[in-house]
């Protein structure tokens, strides 16, 4: 099988790209051509490189696949300009539905994110595949931006005739995180140890359980169906109280005021993004987050996909073990 990972550098198509080999299937790598290849080195892939606004590079690189993977899906860099990042993020994924229409392919698996999901029906209750997040309920635009995409590729599912399946991740850590994000908190307590915790709950998954998610998504996934890929539901200090028992650290033990670091994240970002409408400024998006139920129930994924979870702690130990490898935890 011969199969495209579009965002073949990041945390999850990264580690797509490892398991898709690792299966024996014929790997295209899909990266911007400015980016470091660290995440590809010695690899048996095919770099095909180009960016998502290059609609013939994203053309030639389908050609004759049978399974995209598309884990490059669009993030607003931050908070700021609203409608502007929901244009941006129509663009982005219309450019590659139309590259894939051309290019004719097999099946194509979109890693949304499980913010689309939204709120369960009922107290109690974990939210599935049938809640759906609403439109402009949260004043950041990242989850506006998540489900317009997501939206916009089931649609292009139904009128191209072509099998479509998503795939909802949340919260995510695990080797090969390249670009240092999913990873900053276990660096950070790893590093210096922390004394506050975010409140709140997260589901929080193993990159490479994620993957698998994907692999198993394009060959048992159902066409125009979301399968949640969440992980473990923790508070977000027992997630902290783990990350700093792996690294050998004293557990967090101070919550954070919640409500003051979103004032305080907030007037910093006006700040820092002044000037700089594109800045990366991913602190309103991460408190925003926090401030809102995290869990979520997988059991359509576990039951159709096969999905599966293992122990967080193994998972922040072969994180901490990753991070050692490429000299990140000096």
């Amino acid at each position: 099988m011969r199969v495209l990972v579009l965002g073949a550098y990041g945390l999850i198509g990264n580690n797509v790209v490892r398991a898709a080999l690792a299966a024996n299937w014929e790997v295209v790598a899909f990266e911007r051509r400015s980016r470091r290849k660290a995440g590809l080195q010695g690899l048996p892939v095919e770099i095909s490189p180009g960016t998502p606004s290059d609609p013939d590079a994203l053309s030639r690189s389908m050609a004759g696949c049978d399974v995209v993977f598309h884990t490059l899906a669009y993030n607003p860099p931050n908070g700021l300009r609203t409608p502007q990042r929901l244009v941006e993020a129509r663009e982005h994924v219309t450019r590659v539905l139309r590259a894939a229409g051309h290019a004719r392919i097999g099946r194509l698996v979109y890693t949304s994110a499980a913010c689309t999901i939204g709120g369960a029906d009922s107290p109690g209750q974990l939210p599935d595949e049938w809640n759906r997040y609403r439109l402009g309920s949260i004043p950041h635009p990242f989850w506006d931006a998540k489900l317009l995409q997501e939206e916009a590729v089931l649609a292009f599912g139904r009128e191209k005739l072509i099998p479509v399946i998503v795939v909802n991740p949340a919260e995510v850590l695990g080797p090969n995180d390249f670009d240092l994000q999913a990873a900053r908190p276990l660096i950070d307590i790893a590093r210096r140890g922390r004394r506050q915790y975010l409140p709140g709950t997260a589901s929080i998954a193993d990159a490479e359980d994620v993957a698998q998610g994907h692999l198993k998504a394009a060959t048992l996934g159902r066409p125009g169906e979301r399968y949640i890929l969440a992980g473990h539901n923790l508070t977000r200090r027992e997630i902290a109280a783990t990350m700093a028992y792996a690294s050998k650290r004293p557990a967090p033990d101070r919550p954070a005021d919640l409500h003051r670091l979103e004032r305080l994240a907030r007037f910093s970002e006006r700040v820092s993004c002044l000037g700089q409408p594109d800045r990366l400024f991913p602190l309103t998006y991460q408190v925003a987050a926090a401030l809102l139920p995290g869990w979520y129930d997988s059991s359509k994924a576990r039951q159709e996909l096969e999905y599966t979870n293992r122990p967080l702690l193994d998972t922040c130990r072969a994180t901490l073990g990753w991070l050692a490898s490429v000299r990140m935890l000096r």
